[in-house]
């Protein structure tokens, strides 16, 4: 409204004011508005509210009030009837919506109609509206549901409920309700009847509802609230601004806005309309004047994006409504695909559908006219049943009733349609058409689908005469007897069967089968096609039915496949049945090609329903009774189509099909008739009361009596009729008033076919092919009267009828193809000229696939069932051969077989007739042909039956004749293209063939010639010349060949089709130059099978050479029918032998002459055709084939068979021919080298045979050890040494094999061969011929057998002989390494072979003769007892003593003497073990000097701990290298061998390693030391408690010696201590003395730590042997993961938990114990000295001191750097060698330990193990940069050498295992050496300087810094009393002087001892007698106990802090932690205590 006031803001020049007020929807508060408006505001109109209850509750007060109400909101009646003066209204009303959907409710034939309401003025107003609109229709509202607007959540499920009720769903629901109820509502009636139309009227705003749908939990999102959206039908009251009919947009349509401005724009134009300017006088009453007397108004609405003039109006005082129409609106949901939403766009699309249009102001101006009662039809069809079918036939009914209502009904009078499911069941339908007719009094029957269903219905309608119009059946029984309540527009099922047999026949299929559907509908199909077929002359083939209540069709289809297959098949079938018969038999062998004839029941989607793939390979043709229903160019098709479009709402919204448009027009049919009927029509009544029957009676009886008087029914020039009743006098009428007794509408059947569209892609991508039917009016069919006659003819109205069995599929379909072709050619040129006699000549073929036993069944079936005249053109001689007794018995002509075969020529048979010359004569032709060419080398391939046999007699006969024989007869089997065996005897002659004859069918004999052809191509072979005989096919040969090539060889051979030659008993189909063939291609184009002319060479040919023999066989007959006197059988034969000649063609040569009794046989003439080489000339096309030359034995008599017969020469001569001709003839001898017996002629002796003399009969075989490889010889030759021969007949020698030779010439067997020198194996042996080929051509032999693992392990048992594994396969092979494989002369080899070796092996065969049987294994190496012949090499290689002759093979031993077991790898007893080196126990004083070398070593070790534990000492430099000895001694265990010298001295290092081997303890101890390794490995887990024992031991000692001392009182004097410092561990305190051996034995595990690891993973360190077994590398006797293995496993687990993890672990836990327990007695020291020094100082208490204490202690634990060099802890050996952040250095010392031991433990690999242990060198050594460990820069430079000269060792070493090594073994010796060198003199000098730095160190510590301070001690004691006895004097006083102001140094030793002072502290000044007290002494009094020295120290400088001096300065000092240089490793023993002191100073 504010948009018109913009557009109109004033009228007579006064402003147009909007007020506005909000009522909420409130009546209550619209009331109160309207109140103050008008009596406070004074307005002068009320214009544009919105709803009806709230317009209701203010409609009387402003007409009371005079004040317009202009355009309210709402379509409600209260508002326009009755009209109130003040009310106008712009709007449709909402009865008018109503009547707008039920128009769009008939439109889609829908007539149940629901209603969802609103309980007020709204809801009963579209109640109201809809209520009108369907009585006039005869129908009724199906039921309402209303819910109330204040409770719409509580009261809308029963709303839904009560339209449940009523237990049908209705078909459309109408919704005059608020978008939130219709939110609520549409989800749950869309889940509960899915294809319901939604109808919504317009208060129900489409975005307003699509949101409240989207809020409802059940919909949940906008896309799923547009689905359910999606389809519904809204009505708008008023038209859009920019949107005219058809036109759709996405923008959400705001149609309130819009009514709106229709509402001020009215208001602004009335007042416009005003005549006098306001004087201020106006008044409501003037605007309504306006309104009513200007009546019309055109409202502008035009936008930017268009222009809108809308007409409101005519306005009267009677109508206040200015809308006439109703503007249809649907709504549908966006694509997905489409562009996302624009602003204002929504996901509904609005399109405009419709407009309802009505005269009056509104549908309720005509709700008092009083309509006629509507016309009730019942149609009853099968929905549960044929669903498409009776869905398709009531949309078409339903169409033409709309369109008649939609005129205003017939008469007046409305048509009802009501419908019933008979579920395709008769009984059911008789049941509801007993309903129809009863209870809903229905007029007549329409449109039913079923003959059963039809019958079941016509037998209760027929007396009631109820008309059944337009059944969907062709029965006979619904037209004859004529029936006049059955009222038929389709034709019958006869005539639609005589179109398709009708159609099959034409084409020449005469062997047509039926599949029925078991019921009347398919009885009457079999029926018409039975009498069809019957008048064609021709008989049903086979048939069968299925069950229509089930539907399997698979029972019929077996059925009708165990006959032969038709050429064609009649259906009547509904379509499911159909299409699952169709697709299932297509898929039948020879059914490919068979026609599909179906009458019109299937429907136009039976395409569809076939499927793409079936429809794509079957060819239907489908009968129709009615026209096309898409060709809208005819007139009643376009008028369907447009009522069909109208009905379904919109242009092709529905298909059109053949079903609806037969409802259409069976509907149409109805309407006319009634419209014709009359008066009686209109007394009908649908009404119950039994007093309106009669008038119902007489109404249907009116209906059919005016279709039948009309006759004639046109529909926009379609002719239905005409139909004819009963006539009164048959004789005057049945001639001239064909309509009599016709019920049937259609007398026409149109013949369409299903053919493919162009491809199309669907929506998802898929392209896919369409299938639907086209029109073919020349198959259509006219009756003139009601339909085709179903009567039988007579027999002797009948055509003549031949029947055939030939190969119409398989291999040899050409042949029988042509030959049909042919005749039916023939036969079509006769009965084009009038027949035989008025009769037609027709075939029937049969399809016999080329085997006999389908050959007989089909000649039984022509000869009984459809009792042929003739049989005619069967093809092949088995087949003929088959069924010959069953034609001859019979005595039926048999005519022009397509066989040469002599049995049907000799003896002869009149009734048999050949039109074709001879196999013998071919085969003649074929020899005189070859003959020609100078071939004489001949040979056969043929089919292995009696046709190659033909053949093979044929050409036999015929070389014979030119003293010429084959070379050999090879067959294949037929039916098959197994070829190889032809292909194999070819190669197999001594020489190859020139020519071959071939008698086969086209694809074996098309595969042999392309194998062939290409294995003579790549042999440098000849290619032969092929002749093929005529019934190969010449060009399915050709074709063949060609096909064959391209998959034989990747290349084609050039010329391949050179020489290919037929043998033709036809001239070339192509050459229109020869006069028979001219008159054969005019007979083809005539008959319709070929158009056009012939093409040019290349060009595609129209014509075969079977279909020209068919030709030649069909004329010859219809000539002799028209001979005959009578069509008899008799007569007929007699004609040829009568006549003897028959001339096919005018210009051609005759056929005959038939002789009676003698020749049966009409050709005597062979074409030679020969190939066309010339692969651009396609096969099939003109010029494929060019005649090459003709024979013509015409002058022989019948053929040359008699000729051939001469006697045979004598054995060891031959027939030799005077001339080429076949008469003259002489016998002469064979030659040397040749023989000949049995009349043959002369052959070469074959290669292995020879033939000494002239004239042999027969040849000399060469016996063993010779050969001949070549025919035609005179001599056999010797073998050579490389080969042998046995038997008799030995074309050649064989070959002894690769590396194998006898030695000798002329050897006699196999067991003369041997390998060669090197080689090893068994060639006395027959080999297996495919390896031995292979391995002649490169290939390696095969693996021996148990070459995968898989041989049975075999032990060697001290003692007994050894048997090698042989497999004896005759093969020779390389002999293997580690093994020599060589008989010498001495072992039997003659001398005489080693002059047959080549030059090459001359110094060989001096040694070595031939090879061996197995190899035997050289010195150092054992046969694998896992893999056959396969040495392993023994370690050490002294173990194995191999073998040296091959005699001593299983007698020698293998093992050294001392070895024994796997792999030589134990030592017997006697014997011991060192390095794997057995020694006897005799020779082991060094072991004994080892043994002892150990012991001193590990007493060594032991009290060198403990010596320097107790001086709190270690020896750097010894360390070292012990270090590098020990790796040094792990570089020996890697897995690969060091150069010599080198090797040796890691093998010398590992004396380190303490191996118990090294002492033989199996000698010393025998049977207490286990000779197992496995055992062994307990005793190292148990040999460091032997060290440990030690240590308890002396620890046990120095216990007992210290209860000595201390039992006897015996001191121990510092100078002992000194000289020995484990003296020292008499005098310690105990927890000293557990520091001592504690640290002492940490030292010992950290030096013994990769001797522990290494031993405790020695059994885990397995290496892989040659053959794959993994022995322990320490004892390859060992097995690893074997069970025993896996026994002991737990020792090495066991050993690296205790060692290998838990030395590590231990010594980490004791450090950091230790070093927290050492921090916290310092913290503790310190802690007391502050606490006393505080005391004095101030005043604390007793828990404050305890508070201090506890945060000393804590900081101690965390802080344990603290700890002083010179505490006693067990810290000390990790302190004094490194620094103080390098406490833990030992653990990565073990660590890299760790990690070389893993490398050599788990890698195998020497290459890799080095490697590792390289990269673990080289990190350590990083390590060793980065952190600096030692306290001296010295050792720190000592480490790195000795690491950078490990890794280099190990680089030499991998360089030295690599293969090809960079540098020599000798070159990397010495390098290594150099290495070694410069490491050991690092190693010694840093020991050198370690002992010069102890020695230092020890001097000042030890025995002589003791005596040094004894002797200061006694030089101040003499000082003192020197001065004492001087008394003042002047030295006395000087030292005196000396001593005050010397500093004093007070030294005590680490046990808290004082050792020496050097002077006393100065005495008091106030009492000189007093004397300071001793500081030890002081110390110890403090603290009551021996301090250590860091207590000492501390309390030493506490009492010197509180002695009293003057102007005293006192430094107090710790000894450098550091030190000087000259002691940087060694411990510091004493602290110092520096006091300086003035002189004078009184304090």
């Amino acid at each position: 409204m504010l948009r018109a006031i913009r557009h109109h803001p004033s009228s007579h020049g006064r402003r147009l004011v909007l007020l506005s007020l909000d009522d909420a929807y409130v009546p209550a508060k619209t009331a109160a508005n309207v109140r103050r408006l008008v009596e406070e505001v004074g307005i002068f109109a009320l214009v544009g509210s919105v709803g009806s209850a709230t317009g209701a509750a203010v409609v009387d007060y402003l007409n009371d009030m005079g004040v317009p109400h202009i355009g309210q909101l709402s379509g409600a009646n209260v508002f326009r009837y009755p009209p109130r003066r003040f009310t106008i209204n712009v709007r449709a009303a909402y009865a008018d919506e109503a009547a707008a959907m039920v128009d769009e409710v008939t439109q889609f034939g829908l007539s149940k109609v629901a209603l969802v309401a609103q309980n007020d003025t709204y809801g009963k107003a579209g109640l109201v509206g809809l209520e009108t609109a369907l009585g006039p229709r005869g129908l009724k509202l199906h039921s309402i549901g209303y819910y109330s607007s204040s409770d719409i959540p509580g009261t809308i499920e029963g709303a839904i409920s009560a339209i449940n009720s009523t237990g049908e769903d209705p078909e459309a629901v109408v919704f005059f309700a608020l978008a939130d109820a219709a939110a609520l509502a549409m989800p749950l009636l869309r889940k509960q009847m899915p294809g319901a139309m939604f109808m919504l009227a317009s208060p129900i705003s489409p975005p307003s509802l699509l949101k409240a749908l989207a809020a409802n939990p059940a919909v949940g999102s906008t896309s799923a609230a547009a689905s359910i959206v999606d389809g519904s039908f809204v009505t708008q009251a008023v038209w859009p601004p920019d949107l005219s009919f058809g036109d759709s947009t996405r923008a959400d349509v705001n149609w309130v806005d819009k009514e709106g401005e229709y509402a001020l724009s009215l208001v602004a134009l009335a007042l416009d309309a005003i005549p006098a300017p306001d004087g201020g006088g106006w008044v409501g009453l003037d605007l309504i004047n306006a309104i009513n007397d200007r009546s019309v108004f055109r409202v502008d609405t035009s936008t930017a994006t268009g222009n809108a003039v809308r007409i409101l109006g005519p306005y009267s005082a009677a109508c206040s409504q200015g809308m006439r129409s109703v503007v249809k609106t649907r709504l549908t949901k966006v694509p997905a695909n489409s562009e996302p939403a624009g602003p204002g766009e929504g996901s509904l699309l609005t399109t405009i559908t419709g407009v309802f249009q009505f005269d009056s102001c509104g549908v309720l101006d005509t709700s008092a006219v009083e309509l006629a009662e509507p016309l009730v039809f019942g149609q009853i069809v099968p929905f549960s049943g044929l669903p498409d079918w009776a869905e398709q036939m009531t949309l078409g009914v339903r169409a033409a009733f709309d369109d008649a209502n939609r005129d205003g009904g017939i008469n007046g009078r409305f048509v009802n349609l009501v419908t019933a499911d008979d579920g395709y069941n008769p009984t059911l339908a008789a049941t509801e058409v007993r309903k129809m007719v009863e209870d809903q009094k229905v007029l007549a029957i329409v449109g039913t689908v079923g003959t059963g269903t039809a019958l079941a219905m016509l037998e209760y309608l027929k007396p009631l005469k109820v008309p059944l119009i337009a059944a969907v059946s062709g029965a006979r029984e619904l037209r004859r007897p004529f029936t006049a309540a059955a009222v038929n527009i389709r034709a019958s099922y006869d005539d639609e069967a005589y179109l398709l047999v009708d159609t099959a026949v034409r084409a020449g299929r005469t062997r047509c089968s039926v599949f029925f559907q078991d019921d009347g509908f398919g009885r009457s199909g079999l029926e018409g096609a039975r009498v069809a077929l019957w008048n064609n002359g021709l008989a049903i083939h086979s048939n069968a039915s299925y069950d229509r209540s089930l539907g399997d069709t698979s029972q019929a289809l077996a059925v009708l496949s165990e006959r032969t297959p038709p050429e064609a098949v009649i259906v009547f079938a509904v379509t499911g049945p159909a299409v699952e018969f169709i697709c299932s038999s297509s898929l039948l062998p020879s059914w490919e090609s068979v026609w599909y004839l179906l009458p019109s029941v299937v429907g136009e989607d039976f395409g569809d329903s076939l499927g793409g793939d079936c429809a794509s390979r079957v060819r239907v043709f489908v009968s129709r009774t009615l026209p096309d229903p898409t060709n809208s160019s005819v007139g009643v098709v376009k008028a369907f189509q447009q009522s069909i479009d109208r009905r379904c709402g919109g242009e092709g919204a529905c298909a059109y099909t053949s079903q609806a448009l037969e409802g259409y027009l069976g509907a149409r049919l109805l309407l006319q008739a009634v419209a014709r009927a009359g008066s009686e029509i209109d007394a009908y009544s649908a009404d119950p009361s039994d007093s309106f029957e009669p008038a119902r009676r007489a109404a249907r009886e009116s209906l059919l009596q005016s279709i039948y008087d009309a006759g004639m029914f046109s529909f926009e020039k379609l002719r239905v009729g005409p139909y004819g009743g009963e006539c009164g006098n048959a004789a005057e009428v049945g001639a001239v008033n064909l309509g009599c007794e016709c019920n049937q509408g259609m007398h026409n059947v149109f013949l369409t076919e299903l053919v493919a569209g162009a491809p199309q892609y669907l929506p998802s991508g898929v392209l896919v092919t369409p299938y639907g039917f086209v029109r073919r009016p020349d198959g259509d069919v006219f009756f003139e009267s009601c339909g085709v006659s179903v009567e039988y003819r007579p027999q002797s109205e009948q055509p003549i009828v031949f029947g055939q069995s030939a190969s119409f599929s398989g291999d040899t379909a050409g042949l029988g193809t042509g030959m049909q072709r042919g005749i039916r050619a023939a036969f079509s040129f006769t009965n084009g000229r009038g027949g035989i006699n008025g009769k037609e000549v027709r075939l029937v073929s049969f399809d016999d696939a080329y085997n006999p036993a389908r050959a007989i069944s089909n000649t039984q079936e022509a000869l009984s069932a459809h009792r042929v005249f003739g049989y005619i053109g069967s093809t092949g001689t088995p087949t003929a051969s088959a069924v010959f007794p069953l034609v001859t018995e019979a005595k039926v002509p048999w005519i022009g077989a397509l066989t040469g075969a002599g049995f049907l020529r000799s003896p002869f048979v009149p009734t048999i007739v050949n039109a074709r010359a001879s196999y013998t004569d071919e085969c003649a032709a074929m020899t005189k042909h070859l003959v020609a060419m100078g071939i004489s080398k001949v040979a056969f391939f043929g089919q292995d039956d009696s046709f190659g046999g033909a053949g093979l007699s044929g050409i036999t006969l015929s070389l014979k004749f030119h003293r010429l024989s084959l070379m050999v007869d090879s067959r294949y089997p037929k039916g098959t293209e197994a070829v190889h065996s032809g292909i194999v005897a070819m190669l197999s002659l001594p020489e190859p063939p020139e020519a071959i004859v071939m008698f086969g069918t086209s694809k074996p004999l098309g595969r042999f010639s392309a194998i062939l052809r290409v294995t003579f191509d790549r042999l440098g072979y000849k290619q032969p010349v092929l002749y093929a005989t005529s019934f190969v096919g010449a060009r399915a040969w050709r074709r063949a060949t060609v096909s064959a090539m391209a998959l034989e060889a990747s290349t084609p051979i050039p010329d391949y089709l050179e020489n290919m030659f037929v043998a033709s008993v036809v001239p070339v189909p192509d050459d229109a130059s020869h006069p028979l063939v001219a008159a054969y291609q005019q007979d083809m184009r005539e008959a319709g099978l070929v158009s056009g002319p012939v093409g040019s060479v290349g060009q595609p040919s129209k014509f075969e050479y079977e279909s020209l023999e068919g030709w030649i066989v069909g004329r010859l007959t219809t000539m002799a029918l028209q001979r005959s006197a009578s069509a008899t059988r008799a007569d007929f034969l007699k004609a040829f032998y009568t006549t003897s000649y028959f001339q096919i063609a005018a210009g051609s040569q005759a056929l005959g002459p038939f002789i009676d009794g003698d020749c049966n046989q009409g050709s005597r003439r062979i074409w030679i055709v020969r190939a066309n080489a010339d692969l651009s000339v396609a096969t099939g096309s003109v010029g494929d084939y060019l005649l090459d030359e003709s024979f013509d034995f015409s002058d022989l008599g019948c053929g040359v068979l008699a000729e051939y017969s001469k006697p045979n020469c004598p054995d060891g001569s031959e027939r030799v021919s005077l001339s080429n001709t076949t008469e003259a003839f002489t016998c002469h001898k064979c030659a040397r080298g040749f023989f000949s017996s049995g009349g043959a002629p002369c052959r070469e002796c074959p290669a292995g045979s020879v033939a000494a003399d002239e004239g042999s009969p027969a040849c000399i075989k060469c016996g063993p050890g010779r050969f001949q490889d070549r025919p035609g010889q005179t001599a056999c030759l010797g073998c050579d040494i490389f080969s042998f021969s046995t038997g008799a007949a030995n074309a050649r020698c064989t070959s002894c094999g690769p590396n194998a030779m006898t030695f000798s010439e002329g050897a006699t067997s196999r067991a003369a061969c041997m390998c060669s020198p090197g080689y090893f194996g068994s060639p006395h042996v027959e080999p297996d011929a495919a390896v031995l080929e292979a391995v002649r051509l490169g290939a390696d032999p095969p693996p021996l057998p148990g070459s995968d693992g898989s041989m049975e392990a075999v032990e060697l048992v001290p003692g007994t002989s050894y048997v090698p594994i042989a497999h004896q396969d005759g093969l020779c092979r390389q002999c293997p390494v580690g093994a020599r494989c060589c008989r010498s002369e001495a072992e039997g080899v003659p001398e005489t072979a080693a002059s047959a070796l080549n030059s090459t092996a001359v110094s060989t065969a001096q040694r070595c003769r031939t090879g061996t049987i197995m190899p035997l294994p050289t010195s150092g190496h054992i046969e694998s007892t896992r893999l056959p012949a396969t040495m392993v090499a023994c370690n050490p290689a002294q173990s194995c003593v191999g073998v040296e002759r091959e005699s001593q093979l299983n007698e020698s031993r293998r093992c050294a003497v001392g070895y024994e077991g796997l792999h030589c790898g134990h030592c017997v007893d006697g014997f011991y073990n060192f390095y794997g080196v057995c020694n006897p126990c005799g020779s082991d004083d060094e072991a004994w000097g080892r043994a002892a070398g150990m012991a001193l070593f590990i007493l060594v070790i032991v009290l060198s701990a403990l010596e320097l534990s107790t001086r709190k000492s270690t020896y750097t430099g010894l360390g070292l290298m012990l270090n590098s000895l020990q790796i040094g001694g792990l570089f020996n265990a890697v897995f690969a061998r060091w150069p010599r010298m080198a090797d040796s001295f890691y093998a010398a290092a590992a004396v380190v390693t303490f191996r118990l081997d090294s002492f033989s303890p199996e000698c010393k101890l025998q049977h207490l030391y286990p000779r197992d390794i496995f055992e062994r490995q307990i005793m190292w887990l148990v040999l460091p408690c032997g060290f440990a024992l030690v240590y308890v031991v002396i620890y046990g000692i120095v216990l007992c010696l210290r209860a000595l001392i201390v039992q006897c009182g015996c001191t121990v004097r510092g100078r002992y201590l000194g000289y020995c410092g484990m003296l020292r561990m008499l005098t310690l305190p105990f927890p000293k003395l557990n520091a001592t051996f504690v640290s002492g034995f940490s030292r010992l595990a950290i030096s013994g730590y990769p001797v522990l690891v290494s031993h405790a993973l020695r059994t885990m360190q397995c290496v892989s042997l040659e053959d794959g077994v993994v022995v322990l590398n320490d004892s390859l006797g060992a097995r690893c993961y074997d069970d025993n293995w896996f026994g002991w496993l737990w020792t090495s687990i066991v050993g690296m938990i205790l060692y290998g993890i838990g030395i590590p672990a231990g010594l980490y836990l004791l450090m950091v114990a230790s070093r927290e327990a050492a921090a916290m007695r310092v913290a503790e020291v310190k802690h007391q000295n502050r606490a006393k020094r505080i005391v004095e100082l101030v005043l604390v208490t007793h828990d404050e001191l305890e508070q201090w204490r506890d945060e000393d202690l804590k900081h101690a634990r965390e802080n344990t750097s603290d700890v002083l060099v010179d505490a006693d802890h067990l810290l000390w050996p990790f302190i004094v060698d490194y620094r103080e952040d390098a406490y833990y250095w030992s653990l990565v010392e073990m660590a890299e330990f760790a990690l070389i031991v893993l490398a050599t433990t788990f890698v195998t690999d020497p290459v890799s193990q080095m490697s590792l242990m390289l990269l673990s060198i080289l990190a350590f050594m990083l390590l060793v940069i980065v952190n600096q460990p030692f306290r001296s820069d010295f050792f720190n430079r000592v480490e790195l050498f000795n690491d950078g000269l490990q890794i280099l060792s190990l680089v030499v070493g991998i360089s030295f295992v690599r293969e090809p090594r960079p540098i020599s073994e000798e070159a990397s010796d010495v390098l290594l050496l150099v290495m070694i060198s410069a490491n050991l003199v690092n190693l010694a000098s840093s020991i050198v300087r370690d002992v010069s730095d102890k020695v230092d160190d020890w001097k000042r510590r030890s025995f002589w810094g003791s005596w040094r301070v004894a002797a200061t001690a006694r030089s101040a004691r003499r000082a003192k009393r020197g001065g004492r006895s001087a008394g003042g004097g002047k030295q006395a006083k000087q030292r005196a002087a000396q001593a005050q102001v010397a500093p004093t140094l007070i030294v005590w030793d680490d046990e808290g001892e004082t050792l020496a002072g050097r002077s006393a502290c100065k005495q008091d000044s106030s009492n000189p007698g007093a004397q300071a007290p001793a500081a030890g002494s002081t110390a110890e009094s403090a603290s009551g106990e021996a301090l250590s020295g860091a207590r000492h120290l501390a309390a030493a400088a506490e009492t010197t802090a509180q002695v009293p001096t003057a102007q005293s300065k006192a430094e107090i000092g710790t000894a450098s932690a550091r030190g000087s240089s000259s002691s940087s490793r060694g411990l510091r023993g004493h602290a110092r205590l520096h006091v300086d002191t003035s002189i004078g100073n009184p304090g």
